[in-house]
């Protein structure tokens, strides 16, 4: 073939590999070409000899490298580098994948992709991981066969990641979504957080080898999983190279602990760790240790790992940070070298986390103790030994918890039996660094054992296969890695066998083994001694030469903790620490014993080396990999610096050679990786055999494999005598077909099958239409007579309704004429009454009765009165219970009693509380009507100057019948006893009020009796004591939904004096869904009702500082704490907030909704008053008979916001008086009669809705700063708003001080 200008070639460029190039031109004079290289577009001068012609496989090669047009290892690695450069990252070889990692995200992994690979044959889509894992699994299915997917590599190339997808694909498909999937996917972020660090070639470097078998039951769904971990690698927990860190945990505690909890570990940052820093890079570039350590905690929480045993895991971890900062200094002991611990605040740490004597671990880790014949005795360490025993310490605490870890992992997902399995197996790839030791020894040794299954698995069985069913082959040379295993692990003389035997001598040493090593195996080809004497060996591995440092082979080979650390770690007050080493025999201790017998001593069992174990776990894992049916897929480094889009050719063909792609590209391309037995393949294939004569089953074989001559090269297929051999072409060939013919006669079932049921639903259908018609007709017969006599029935109802009308109408219009009557009678005695006043040359009062009689038609009388006469209020009875708690008001005093009321001297926090809008059409809503529809019959609405022989209401009970009409007697004594004052005066009205609150069903017979009492009454001081009496009621529970309306209307209306505005805005405050009070109204809320003035706390910061808020009967904690942030400048995060008042040694919390005047009044109750504590105060410690004690400092609970300092001492009552602008006139009781000289003025910003009422009168004269006003009683003709805060204009405020 002539080659022109333009044209690809291979040229020769001393390389062991061609490379391709382009032809720019010929030097005939010389006899030399021109060629351009590809990737360096470097221009080289070659002679003829060096060229050759290159065919092209298109832009991005080809995706089977079986089918590369040539066979060499320069077209191998220009196939891979051409798709590279494209982001086409997986390349096939067979059903063998090669993965190039990209160092980059790609957007291939999406569900979409998923779901395109899903149950599609290898080749039929390009090439990726997603297809060789679903290849495993519909296999796994079609067989029921164990699938093995074998991830191999070297450090870097991106074994892990791909373990990750597979993982992904296998949850994505599983067609149950259930808990133990996302156990197994969270398991990954725990796994690499504990077993995985950055080294010199890798930022995350797997450093354990992981067996991970997914189990699946009959139907595909996953049901279960176990992890097998191998050879975690130790000496990382206590030293690192240079550009290495360790173990990815450690940072990410560091990091994302919560600063409290790394204070209580006596943590503190990352670079002041000895086990930490060595390496000099404690940061991982592109990622966050903190948002790592929340993955990880998201991990365990998946995973079921309690907080206790999550505390313990950071308590070992913090416990291992603290022993490598643990140092030791020397000194002279009885003439030799010993060892003491220099840092004792460190030793005490460990202590604490470890949960055991301090001078106990000071003793281990500094002293050899031996026992003979029952004593002990202690021989001091020298400070190599003591950092030793140190670091043995700490490797013993971290592997102990990784193993727990990987068996609590395995206790959460392997739960069930599998029916079937898919095997990943992602382990440490072929390590060769500038110092390699006994850890890169077993990594090698692990992939020399891959390899030679791979080998088996490619060549060597196949070959024997084809050679065993007489099938035609030309025989492959490959590399066969049988005599470096020999050389490592083979009996007698292996190198890990003359390790074992020198690590079970005490005397023996690294440089023993070495020399034993070389006495052994100097003349091994794959052995090589070093020319000069130096502690190292080197041995030729199939992915090349590595030499190894002897340097502490036996102490890591061994790797045995003392008998007296174990046992103090078994004895550890922890019981998770104790656990974790309860299952460790002690090693035996090398102590001498006289009575030992040369019979015992060779019969003492050898502690079994981490070489022995690690040996035993490759030869399980080799035999339970050779049960399944393997996919291989084969990870490629592109580059050492971890650069995207970066190829170094040099590097991959190293890679590619010791992999012995190219013999498997050679043996896939003339072989038959598909092979089925005669049986096998008749019971998937016989739906496509053309004739049912009996053959037997090759013949039958034969003639379905002729069936497909036309789309199948006849190469491509072989028949053995047992099996049937075919290459990857013909089986997808076969697939189609067998697909094409079940789909056919699926079809022709379905087609059967509809035509039968369409059949038999017709019969059906003709036979109920039938049957339906019957049942409708007799329906429908049976409809129109109910309708007929429906209407009948109607119309006689109407008519009867019509009739009762008439009589109904007749009585309502003489009624109303006898109301007129009654309302005219009255009329006419309040103005004999008005003129007599006047004849007498008195100043009458304001008239009242007018202003309180019904407008229109309102008032409804029930019936006639009971009985005639009067009684005076001092001749009603005191309940027992009364009386008992009157007489103890001698010896009792209020601790907040007048005096503690005072004026407020500065500024007051205004804030709007939440006040519900007027009921709509409230005119309509007369509480005439309420009486006449629930009041009883027989009794009239209107002032009852004898006690009722009933209830307004109709009660439920008896006794709750009985309990209104003491309760109306009360009510009655109340409003009109001369001689009530003072503090009996509150205490009865609060004993009534009490009443309602305990017994739900008194509450609307309260307000009715209140209504009836105040309606209509002409004595002044009865009809302010009834009024007041009701607006401490509204101040302590909502009326019911009935009532709410008719309550609010009758307020508004006709409240006497500034009661009319007070009652509208307490029962405006609250609504019907609204809780009670717990406790009647403290004595500051008796003064406001009495005075009309507004209230305020005062509350304290943690600073001290101190504010005036106002409050009211309704006023929550909630609401106060969200005034109190808002003062502050936090206006965001209010909710969640409340109060806790503190008097040492008592203290009580509110809830965030409990009352604060419950909190005030539960400080003030009598002596035997009949109440409980409030349920509003979350905790209440001290107090008297029940009742809480007088707190007098309050704070914010423990809950600081994230943008302010902690808030505490919040609330303070004071309750001392403050002498400015006290009037002294109060009784003996401490009341103080002119309260008034006690306020001063705020400002408020607007009034509370009042339902429209005559003009308002003036508002009261203010008070300044330091200045008092008119009193009370000089504002009898106003009707001042009510006191919500913000207080009204020109409002006085008095605090409780």
């Amino acid at each position: 073939m002539s080659i022109q200008v333009g044209h690809p070639v291979w040229y020769e460029s001393g390389e062991s590999y061609l490379l391709p190039g382009i032809l720019t031109a010929v030097q005939a004079h010389d006899n030399t070409l021109i060629v351009k290289d590809i990737s360096s577009e470097e221009v080289l001068t070659l002679p003829v000899r060096s060229v050759r012609a290159r065919h092209e496989d298109g832009p991005t090669g080809v995706e089977d490298m079986i089918q590369l047009s040539e066979l060499h290892e320069g077209a191998l690695i220009h196939n891979i580098q051409k798709r590279f450069i494209t982001n086409l990252i997986y390349t096939y070889t067979g059903n063998i994948l090669v993965a190039v990692n990209p160092y980059q995200m790609l957007d291939i992994y999406c569900v979409e992709t998923v779901q395109e690979y899903e149950g599609q044959l290898i080749g039929k889509l390009p090439p990726h991981i997603f297809a060789i894992s679903s290849a495993a699994y519909s296999h796994m299915r079609a067989g029921s066969e164990d699938q093995c997917l074998v991830v191999s590599g070297e450090s870097g190339a991106g074994k892990t990641e791909t373990t990750k997808l597979v993982m992904q694909y296998l949850a994505a498909v599983n067609k149950s979504s259930n808990l133990i999937s996302e156990q197994i996917l969270e398991a990954s972020p725990l796994l690499e957080g504990f077993g995985n660090a950055k080294t010199a070639r890798n930022n995350n470097s797997s450093r354990f080898g992981k067996y991970l078998e997914v189990y699946f039951d009959k139907s595909g769904v996953i049901v279960g999983a176990k992890t097998t971990e191998y050879l975690l690698e130790k000496s990382r927990i206590v030293g690192q190279a240079k550009g290495e860190r360790n173990y990815h945990v450690f940072y990410q505690l560091l990091q994302g602990l919560p600063p409290e909890e790394r204070d209580a570990y006596g943590l503190t940052k990352v670079e002041d760790y000895q086990y930490l820093n060595q390496g000099g890079a404690c940061e991982l570039p592109g990622k966050s240790d903190s948002e790592e350590f929340k993955k990880l905690s998201s991990s365990m929480e998946v995973l079921g790992i309690q907080s206790e045993e999550k505390e313990a895991i950071f308590r070992i971890l913090a416990a291992v940070l603290h022993l490598g900062n643990m140092y030791f200094g020397s000194t002279d002991k009885n003439g030799q070298e010993a060892a003491v611990v220099e840092s004792p605040a460190q030793l005490q740490s460990i202590a604490n986390l470890l949960s055991g004597p301090a001078e106990k671990y000071d003793t281990s880790l500094t002293n050899k103790i031996t026992v003979t014949r029952g004593e002990m005795f202690y021989s001091p360490f020298n400070i190599d030994q003591a950092l030793d025993t140190r670091d043995a310490l700490a490797k013993a605490l971290y592997s102990q918890l990784f193993t727990w870890l990987v068996g609590r992992i395995n206790q959460v997902t392997c739960k069930h039996q599998k029916e079937a399995s898919i095997a990943i197996l992602d382990i440490f790839g072929f390590e060769d660094f500038e110092i390699n030791s006994f850890e890169q020894l077993c990594i090698n040794f692990a992939n020399e054992q891959l390899q030679f299954y791979f080998n088996q698995h490619i060549f060597k069985l196949e070959q024997e296969e084809y050679v065993a069913e007489g099938i035609s082959w030309d025989t492959i040379e490959f590399r066969d890695n049988q005599p470096c295993l020999d050389l490592i692990c083979k009996r007698p003389l292996g190198i890990l066998l003359l390790l074992d035997d020198e690590s079970n001598f005490p005397r023996a040493t690294d440089i023993s083994f070495l020399e034993k090593c070389h006495k052994e195996h100097s003349a091994n080809a794959h052995y090589v001694e070093p020319k000069q004497r130096v502690p190292k060996f080197a041995i030729k591995h199939y992915a090349g030469l590595v030499w190894y440092q002897v340097h502490m082979f036996l102490d890591k080979n061994r790797d045995t903790l003392r008998p007296d650390l174990l046992e103090l770690l078994q004895g550890s007050r922890s019981k998770f620490i104790s656990t974790l080493f309860s299952n460790d025999d002690p090693p035996p201790s090398n102590a001498r014993t006289p009575a030992r017998t040369p019979a015992s001593s060779s019969s003492r069992k050898r502690t079994a080396t981490v070489a022995s174990k690690f040996t035993q776990s490759l030869a399980s894992l080799i035999a339970a990999m050779s049960q399944c049916h393997p996919y291989f897929v084969r990870c490629i480094k592109p580059n050492p610096e971890k650069l995207p889009s970066l190829f170094e050719d040099k590097l991959v063909m190293e890679q590619l050679r010791y992999s012995g792609m190219l013999e498997t590209i050679s043996i896939r391309r003339a072989g038959f990786p598909i092979r089925i037995k005669f049986a096998t393949f008749l019971d998937r294939y016989g739906c496509l055999c053309p004739s049912s004569a009996t053959q037997d089953a090759k013949s039958k074989t034969v003639e379905i494999i002729k069936t497909l001559a036309a789309t199948v090269d006849s190469t491509s297929y072989q028949f053995g005598k047992t099996k049937v051999f075919l290459r990857e072409s013909t089986e997808r060939a076969l697939e189609e077909a067998r697909a094409q013919a079940l789909k056919g006669v699926a079809t022709l079932i379905q087609k059967m099958v509809r035509g039968f049921l369409a059949r038999v639903r017709y019969q059906r259908l003709c036979a109920a239409t039938l049957r339906i018609q019957h049942y409708m007709k007799g329906r429908l017969a049976r409809m129109r007579y109910k309708r007929l006599r429906s209407g009948v029935v109607k119309m006689q109802a109407l008519f009867r309704m019509w009739r009762q009308r008439m009589i109904f109408l007749a009585i309502l219009e003489e009624r109303h004429a006898s109301e007129d009557e009654t309302l005219s009678r009255m009329d006419s005695e309040q103005q004999q009454q008005r003129l007599a006043a006047i004849t007498k040359g008195g100043r009458a009062k304001r008239p009242r009765a007018r202003e309180q009689e019904p407008r229109g038609k309102e008032t409804v009388i029930l019936g006639s009165t009971s009985a005639t006469g009067t009684v005076t209020s001092t001749q009603l009875d005191i309940p027992a219970e009364l009386l008992l708690v009157l007489q103890a008001l001698t010896k009792w005093k209020n601790p907040n009693h007048q005096k503690g009321l005072v004026g407020v001297k500065g500024a007051v926090i205004e804030h709007t509380p939440s006040i519900r809008d007027l009921p709509r059409k409230i005119d309509s809503f007369s509480f005439c009507k309420f009486a006449g529809t629930y009041f009883k019959e027989g009794l009239v609405y209107a002032m009852a100057k004898l006690p009722l022989p009933s209830s307004l209401l109709k009660l439920k009970s008896r006794s709750a019948e009985s309990e209104a009409v003491a309760l109306f007697k009360l009510v009655m004594r109340f409003m009109g006893d001369p001689n009530l004052s003072g503090v009996n005066q509150m205490v009865l009205g609060n004993y009534i009020i009490q009443k309602a609150l305990a017994e739900k069903s008194l509450r609307e017979e309260l307000y009715c009796q209140l209504a009836n009492q105040t309606w209509c009454n002409k004595e002044e001081e009865s009809l302010r004591r009834g009024w007041m009496l009701l607006a401490l009621c509204a101040g302590a529970f909502p009326p019911s939904s009935r009532m709410d309306s008719y309550l609010i209307n009758y307020a508004s209306n006709y409240g006497y004096d500034s009661y009319k505005a007070y009652c509208q805005y307490k029962l405006l405050r609250t609504s019907p869904r609204h809780a009670p009070r717990s406790l009647p109204p403290s004595l500051l809320e008796w003064r406001s009702a009495q005075s009309f003035v507004t209230t305020a706390l005062q509350f304290h910061y943690p600073n001290g500082e101190g504010v005036y808020v106002l409050v009211d009967s309704w006023t929550t904690a909630s609401e106060i704490a969200g005034v109190l942030l808002q003062n502050i400048g936090i206006a965001s995060g209010l909710q969640g907030w409340s109060l806790s008042l503190e008097d040492d040694p008592h203290s009580c919390d509110l809830a965030g909704h409990g009352y604060l005047m419950d909190a005030v009044a539960a400080t003030e109750v009598p002596y035997y008053f009949p109440t409980s504590p409030s349920p509003h105060l979350a905790s209440w410690v001290g107090g008297v008979k029940g009742v809480a004690s007088a707190p007098s400092k309050s704070s914010f609970a423990k809950q600081p916001p994230t943008d302010c300092k902690f808030l505490n001492s919040l609330f303070q009552p004071v309750l001392k008086a403050e002498g400015q602008g006290m009037s002294e006139s109060e009784d003996e009781e401490g009341m103080i009669t002119d309260i008034d000289t006690l306020v001063s003025t705020v400002k408020r910003t607007e009034d509370p809705p009042v339902l429209p009422t005559p003009a308002p009168p003036p508002p009261p004269p203010m008070t300044s700063h330091g200045q008092t006003g008119t009193g009370a009683s000089n504002t009898a003709n106003t009707a001042p708003p009510p006191p919500p805060p913000p207080p009204p204009p020109s409002q006085p405020v008095i605090s409780q001080g």
